[in-house]
C-alpha cells in the first residue's frame, strides 16, 4: 500500500538549492541531469514545478543594475520581499530572495 505524503514529509527548498537550480537551468542543463547530479532525493516533477512556480526559469538573466539597486535598497530599508515585488512584478518573491542572496554574498553573475 502506497504511503500518502503529508506536508511534513516534504523537504523545504533552501536558498542554496534554488541557486543550484537557477545556475543549472541558465546553462541549459536538463531537469533529469540536475536531479541525477544534485537532487537524487527529488523528482524531476518537483524540480520543474519549483522552477515554474518560483519564476526562476522565466526571469533569470533579466536583471539589470537598476533592478538590483531597487532590490538592495528595498531590503536595506527593511521592506519585506512581497513589498519589494510591487516594484519588480516580473520576479517572484523566491527569485528576489535568490538574487539578494547572490548580491549580498558577493557572487558575480
Amino acid at each position: 500500500m502506497k504511503k500518502e505524503r503529508t506536508n511534513q514529509d516534504r523537504q523545504r527548498w533552501s536558498v542554496q538549492e534554488l541557486d543550484i537550480l537557477c545556475d543549472c537551468r541558465q546553462k541549459g542543463v536538463t531537469f533529469r541531469e540536475i536531479r541525477e547530479k544534485y537532487f537524487p532525493f527529488r523528482s524531476e516533477k518537483s524540480l520543474t514545478e519549483r522552477a515554474r512556480r518560483s519564476g526562476l526559469a522565466a526571469s533569470y538573466g533579466e536583471w539589470t543594475s537598476e533592478k538590483s539597486r531597487i532590490l538592495l535598497n528595498g531590503v536595506k530599508a527593511g521592506k519585506k520581499y512581497r513589498e519589494i515585488r510591487k516594484s519588480l512584478p516580473e520576479f517572484s518573491e523566491i527569485a528576489l530572495k535568490v538574487k539578494y542572496f547572490r548580491l549580498s554574498s558577493g557572487k558575480r553573475e
